[in-house]
């Protein structure tokens, strides 16, 4: 977690849990943006002419995908060409000499772990070393003329961070936003350092930054209202999982029987049009009853077939719900395309796959068990590969043999972590099981 996600998500760690795992979709403007922020420091070890140059090339990789239009794309290229510049015009006019780049720190807060960077050093006129982090997306929130001392430079998380986790306070810790609070879209401001512009800066030599740091996290925590939930991108979401309303469905309530009504808990289940439902049944308690009656009920409020996604874990439960539905329906044809998708978790993850190859780089080939084994051997087989000790390479096939076990430990250990594994596994040889899992993932990506 870095220093923004901290300070603008923690608060709701829902909403960083979603944002950081990628289950929203990608912004490729900000993915760009986070990209140029790892060049900057290159642009001030050169002249500001070539650093110009480097500015032209970054805004060639601007997509026109990711804007609504043709118009919006080009004012967005324009736009940028003016932040960068000026912020690049403001290093090289004051005479800043680079002094660093990247600096890697960590601070951990509770639970948490904000692992974030300084993007590059410079002296500045002052004969002192500044150290830089550059935020891509905010506006500066932060004024020594605020009312409220946390919105004073002192207190700004993005400079005690840093301060805590290179563990300096003889150098000036800043901030510099590419963004300038009065920049109106049509006209932008000269990049500088003073109330609301562009730069806040501190140095925390002499003064007492522990308890600016305890003040700071303090009043960065708040709790969640019911505006921060309807304003949020990641309500949909978040609200499917959290607030999931529960049917439950006990056995003795089954009706199966053609021109039987449904029980009560059986049609809730049916009717529900209110987000996401989870619902607890029991073996024998008419689940796919209810689904098929549920498609039936989606069909006739005018949802179309073809939007309708139904999940299982088998293919004889995937069979029996596509049989079921397709006489509800009156539908003789089990691949008519009036048909609802009806697939296993597998075959649905497939489908995506394949559908998409030329995402993946290439013709899609999935490794069937058989595949994996093969290329397992080979890897045990290979002289330059560490072997495993105690362990029999006589005995590499069979319900019991090396081939089996090892692949049984792989999985394991990529789906536990090497702690946990080293717990449950204390017999197992983990640094050359890990060399053998390197071998095994090279072959795959070949």
């Amino acid at each position: 977690m870095n220093v923004s996600s901290f300070k603008y998500g923690l608060f709701c760690r829902k909403k960083y849990e979603l944002t950081s795992s990628g289950c929203l979709e990608p912004s490729g403007e900000i993915e760009w943006l986070y990209k140029v922020r790892r060049f900057i420091s290159d642009w001030f070890k050169t002249t500001p002419e070539k650093a110009k140059e480097s500015i032209e090339n970054a805004l060639s990789e601007l997509s026109p995908e990711w804007f609504s239009g043709q118009a919006e794309a080009e004012a967005a290229v324009e736009k940028y060409r003016i932040l960068l510049t000026r912020m690049t015009d403001y290093f090289f006019n004051n005479g800043f000499q680079i002094a660093g780049g990247q600096e890697a720190y960590k601070v951990t807060v509770g639970d948490v772990e904000v692992d974030d960077k300084i993007d590059f050093s410079y002296i500045g006129k002052d004969g002192k070393e500044h150290k830089v982090r550059i935020d891509m997306l905010h506006n500066n929130p932060y004024s020594n003329r605020a009312v409220k001392d946390v919105n004073k430079t002192p207190f700004a998380l993005e400079l005690l961070f840093p301060a805590y986790g290179l563990g300096r306070t003889d150098v000036f810790y800043e901030v510099w936003f590419l963004k300038g609070k009065f920049d109106s879209g049509v006209k932008y401001l000269l990049f500088e350092e003073k109330a609301n512009a562009n730069i806040i800066s501190f140095c925390y030599e002499g003064y007492d930054k522990d308890a600016a740091f305890r003040f700071a996290l303090e009043q960065n925590r708040r709790e969640i209202t019911d505006k921060d939930c309807n304003d949020c991108k990641c309500k949909g979401m978040c609200k499917g999982y959290a607030e999931m309303p529960v049917a439950y469905i006990p056995s003795g309530e089954a009706i199966e029987k053609a021109g039987c009504q449904l029980t009560e808990a059986q049609q809730k289940v049916v009717d529900w049009k209110n987000g996401t439902l989870a619902v607890i049944a029991v073996p024998g308690a008419g689940k796919t009853r209810v689904i098929v009656e549920r498609v039936d009920r989606l069909i006739q409020s005018g949802v179309k077939p073809q939007n309708i996604l139904n999940l299982s874990h088998t293919r004889k439960a995937v069979g029996e719900l596509n049989e079921r539905i397709a006489e509800s329906l009156g539908i003789d044809d089990l691949n008519d395309p009036d048909m609802p998708v009806t697939k296993t978790l597998n075959g649905f993850g497939y489908d995506i796959l394949k559908n998409n190859e030329k995402l993946l780089g290439g013709s899609l080939k999935l490794a069937s068990d058989g595949v994996r084994k093969s290329l397992l051997k080979r890897v045990l087989n290979d002289p330059s590969v560490q072997k495993i000790s105690g362990v029999n390479y006589a005995s590499m096939n069979g319900k019991y043999g090396l081939l089996s076990r090892v692949d049984s430990w792989i999985m394991s250990l990529k789906d536990l972590g090497e702690e946990e594994f080293a717990k449950r596994n204390s017999g197992v040889d983990l640094p050359s099981l890990k060399f053998v899992a390197a071998g095994l993932d090279m072959l795959f990506e070949q």
